[in-house]
């Protein structure tokens, strides 16, 4: 499901329709949700159990924020809003760091910690892209049999491991209690989410902490930014995104207005799917591999809500969707007016308070943007996204150890965008390279 960005309204039918599809064409309908990115609020508990979620899987730094011991993340707990309840299980770091990237016997060594623990679960929730899509992985997982050695290993440890789906563990084990989760996600977002300078002071307290005797005690309650920040570090963002909540507005005021006849339904419909699919996570925020810094994923974005904003501009009668309509307000909640031009053949949002900029340009019946957002400029963090998603390209970038210097390949033919640079060679501190994981055959990959 969508993070954050979603409105609240939009949450149970973003699951709903994912789930729906599951059961139509896999003849199952899933129990549990993976959270986009494991940005949790407690606001999340509620619209999850209305979808039918019975369960969701987060990171340990989640849990261990809320005060639990590490020896106490081995089961389920339980939580709730204004009484809707929803289990959460703590996918464990140690895992998500050691596979695949570790030998598989330190894997089992982890594993192997919990045989005095009844019923001790050992969870992981990851990304399928670290067994062949990330840069390296593919060799390493199949061609070098790391994929092969840790699944015999784990059918031989069977004498004391038992392997299980999360539902058939919850179905037999109760929770371990009551818990209330902070608003968090994993490490790395977190930082990414602060201010240039704040994040990286944030990445020297992590660095330091870890020379530190009692390290770990402070790190527990270390924490970045919240997701949200990206919508203040990046005005591009926030313009889509409350592009996305006036069209999730104007959709439910039309839901609400009860329109009969087969084609206003339809075309209600249509709206909604498309308003959905705009509210897909990945161009509001970035992590190494582009993101918001991608425009082909904001283009895909903005041309699904520029579609809804389309069809409900049919749904308008004549006298209320006069061929240009002008409007004052404050857009995107910024403190100032913006003036919006809109009608039937495009959009505009144009700023006084900045010099009269138009910082938004819609083209209705292409289904395109000419934005702001389509000149990113780059926000100082340690590695351009852009520079870095490189390597899904096969343009990888060797790696040594952290504070040595580092090549990072990138294409002359490519641009990372505005305000940022295409070198052919660079130099990486050890900052910057805190949060790889060494690749298999001496690249790096960050951990997610």
């Amino acid at each position: 499901m969508a993070p954050p960005p979603t409105p609240g309204a939009n949450k149970s039918p973003q699951i709903k329709m994912l789930a729906d599809y599951r059961q139509q064409h896999f003849g199952t309908r899933p129990r549990g949700a993976w959270i986009a990115e494991r940005v949790w609020e407690p606001s999340l508990a509620r619209p999850l159990a209305e979808a039918g979620v019975e369960y969701s899987v987060l990171d340990d730094t989640h849990f261990l924020a809320a005060g639990l011991e590490p020896h106490q993340l081995h089961g389920a707990y339980i939580t709730e809003e204004v009484g809707a309840p929803l289990k959460l299980v703590s996918s464990l770091q140690i895992l998500r760091y050691t596979i695949p990237f570790r030998d598989v016997e330190e894997t089992m060594r982890v594993l192997g910690e919990g045989t005095h623990l009844p019923a001790g679960l050992f969870a992981s929730g990851d990304d399928c892209e670290k067994f062949g899509v990330w840069p390296g992985t593919y060799d390493h997982c199949y061609k070098n049999g790391w994929l092969e050695r840790f699944l015999s290993a784990v059918e031989g440890a069977g004498e004391w491991l038992d392997t299980s789906t999360l539902a058939a563990y919850l179905d037999a084990h109760a929770p371990i209690g009551r818990i209330y989760l902070p608003t968090a996600s994993y490490a790395e977002m977190m930082e990414w989410a602060l201010p240039p300078d704040a994040s990286r002071e944030f990445k020297n307290c992590l660095d330091e902490s870890h020379h530190m005797a009692s390290g770990e005690r402070f790190r527990r309650f270390l924490r970045g930014g919240l997701w949200q920040n990206f919508l203040s570090k990046y005005s591009e963002s926030n313009q889509i995104h409350k592009f996305m909540l006036d069209i999730s507005r104007r959709w439910h005021e039309a839901n609400a207005a009860k329109k009969t006849g087969k084609e206003s339904r339809r075309v209600l419909e249509e709206a909604h799917t498309q308003l959905l699919a705009g509210q897909c996570n990945d161009p509001y925020w970035h992590g190494i591999f582009g993101g918001l810094y991608a425009p082909h994923l904001r283009s895909a974005v903005l041309r699904r809500l520029i579609r809804a904003e389309t069809l409900l501009d049919k749904l308008q009668a004549p006298p209320a969707n006069p061929g240009v309509a002008l409007e004052r307000r404050d857009f995107d909640a910024d403190g100032h007016d913006e003036i919006l031009v809109r009608g039937t053949a495009g959009g505009m949002v144009l700023r006084p308070s900045n010099g009269g900029t138009v910082s938004s340009l819609r083209f209705k019946t292409a289904g395109v943007a000419l934005d702001a957002g389509d000149s990113l400029a780059h926000r100082g963090i340690s590695l351009p996204p852009m520079e870095a998603g490189r390597a899904r390209d096969g343009r990888r970038a060797a790696c040594g150890p952290p504070g040595a210097r580092w090549r990072r390949r990138a294409s002359g033919r490519t641009s990372p965008g505005p305000g940022t640079r295409s070198t052919r060679r660079g130099t990486c501190t050890a900052a910057d390279h805190a949060g790889l994981v060494r690749r298999p055959g001496g690249g790096s990959t960050r951990r997610r």
